[in-house]
């Protein structure tokens, strides 16, 4: 609203200046230069202490761990980063904006077509007929493009996280270190698109378990889980390596290692093993030996457990006599309405199982009340900003409708066609509004990546979550859409409107 009201200060001063503009390019004020360097001296300030001390400046309750945890001590000069950085940037625009203006006026006095070299002209003698509408609509620009990509982010993150903590649509698990029977297999369920079983199994290394640490074995068909995971979104690539049969040998000996994936912490463990290496562990009282075929910051089903090796099933299997490796665990990708499908299946064979669904897990993330609440308020902020780029441009035409309509009428008494008038229109209101849609657009994306360590996006996606900027461009280009379709609504109401009036009495507006 400030913006506005300075804006619509400067607009209705600028009329009082038409003939120093149209002599020439003005000088800045100092005051003015001392204004905006203490607006932008604020804005890399903010942006330097939101990335160095996050948005409270401490650390959240809890520890910052709890998906839901509330934030102490906020800080609102921080929390005004993103608007100071629009602001900032908005005025360095303003400054700038004149330059291109008057080189596109030079280049197109070379052209034959008159509309162009008049739109351009009045346009770098008028610079600030256009500072309001820019201004205000290159903040738009950004706020809807920072709030698309954060809204995207935290959605993204949150389909993301509830595979990395459940690993597939459903799973069905064993209570205890038990096999589930074949005849659970879920593969046979009407719905269920693909199913694959997979053995967990604690393990330790050899030869310091107490150094190194103890590791969690996953067996699993790399094949078959691939088909599980066709709608991650961050799928796992497994080594080439990992797939095909099983060779004929001792497996698990060092003559034939089994391929495995080894988590990044057990890779920097104080034993440091890179890809290549060859490490043993204990599995069910055995010694087998691995090569580090991959190394992963994290693999579905895991959460956040860092502990992993993920081996395929038929190589861990074939490492043991025959039968003693089966299954307790079954990944299932399916629709919503499989669950029940599901249960019945396991009680009709009488198991002691549970199943967690991805569903439900997303669910709980996506409605909670903080982040219902913060996608609430990405939506208002971004109608209350269309809303005042509405008025802003609505602002600059009433401002100069007096101007442009005796400009108008004495072109159409040289000639000048409804055509050519409405090119002019296009021209002069097209060109602020083209220019704070790629720097708004610009500047939002910027925005959010270098505010983002500081906002801690990862209590709205879940525990433990790796926040990733996620981009959409075609939200981005709806928020633009709409702003620009605002925009032009305006200019083509007042352009209509102009084209109504009555010639004579336009040319006699200021002798009256």
């Amino acid at each position: 609203a400030l913006l506005l009201l300075a804006a619509w200060n400067t607009a209705a001063r600028s009329r009082r200046r038409t003939e120093r503009e149209e002599s020439g390019p003005t000088r800045i004020a100092a005051r003015r230069l001392v204004l905006d360097a203490v607006v932008i001296g604020m804005a890399l300030t903010s942006v330097w202490l939101l990335r160095e001390r996050g948005l409270s400046g401490g650390e959240s309750l809890g520890g910052g761990s709890s998906a839901g945890g509330q934030v102490a001590g906020s800080d609102p000069f921080l929390a005004l980063s993103p608007v100071l950085i629009g602001i900032a940037v908005g005025l360095l625009t303003l400054r700038i904006y004149p330059l291109p203006v008057r080189a596109l006026g030079a280049l197109a006095a070379r052209r034959r077509d008159l509309v162009p070299v008049l739109a351009l002209r009045e346009v770098s003698r008028r610079p600030a007929a256009s500072y309001l509408p820019l201004l205000i609509l290159t903040v738009t620009m950004a706020l809807g493009s920072f709030a698309s990509v954060i809204q995207v982010t935290i959605e993204r993150g949150q389909v993301a996280a509830s595979w990395l903590n459940i690993g597939a649509d459903y799973v069905v698990s064993a209570i205890g270190d038990v096999p589930l029977a074949p005849s659970v297999d879920p593969a046979s369920l009407d719905g269920v698109v693909a199913a694959v079983g997979h053995r967990e199994a604690p393990a330790q290394f050899i030869p310091d378990p107490v150094l190194v640490g103890r590791a969690t074995l996953l067996a699993i068909d790399p094949t078959a889980y691939q088909a599980v995971l066709r709608d991650d979104p961050r799928p796992v690539q497994f080594p080439s390596a990992m797939a095909g049969a099983v060779p004929a040998g001792d497996v698990g000996s060092t003559d034939l290692p089994i391929p495995a994936i080894l988590s990044a912490r057990l890779a920097t463990s104080p034993v440091e093993l890179a890809v290549g290496d060859e490490f043993d562990l204990a599995v069910r009282n055995q010694r087998l030996t691995f090569r580090v075929v991959a190394i992963a910051e994290e693999f579905p089903g895991m959460g956040t457990r860092t502990d992993f090796v993920i081996a395929p099933f038929d190589w861990v299997a074939g490492a043991f006599v025959p039968g003693a490796i089966q299954p307790t665990t079954y990944f299932v990708r399916g629709g919503p309405d499989l669950a029940d499908a599901l249960q019945t299946r396991v009680e009709e064979q009488s198991v002691s199982a549970v199943i967690a669904s991805r569903y439900v897990a997303y669910g709980a993330l996506h409605d909670a009340p903080l982040v219902a609440a913060v996608s609430g308020g990405f939506l208002l902020s971004l109608v209350v900003a269309a809303v005042y780029a509405a008025l802003a441009v609505v602002a600059a035409v009433i401002l100069d409708a007096q101007r442009r309509s005796r400009e108008i009428g004495q072109l159409r008494t040289l000639g000048a066609t409804d055509r050519q008038v409405t090119g002019l229109t296009l021209i002069q209101h097209g060109l602020p509004t083209l220019v704070a849609l790629l720097i708004g657009t610009a500047l939002g994306v910027g925005v959010a990546w270098l505010v983002e360590p500081g906002l801690r996006l990862a209590a709205f996606i879940g525990p433990g979550a790796r926040v990733r900027l996620e981009i959409n461009p075609d939200s981005i280009a709806v928020v633009d859409v709409l702003v620009v379709g605002a925009v032009a609504a305006a200019v083509a109401a007042s352009t209509v409107l102009a084209q109504r009036l009555d010639l004579g009495r336009i040319l006699r507006i200021g002798e009256e």
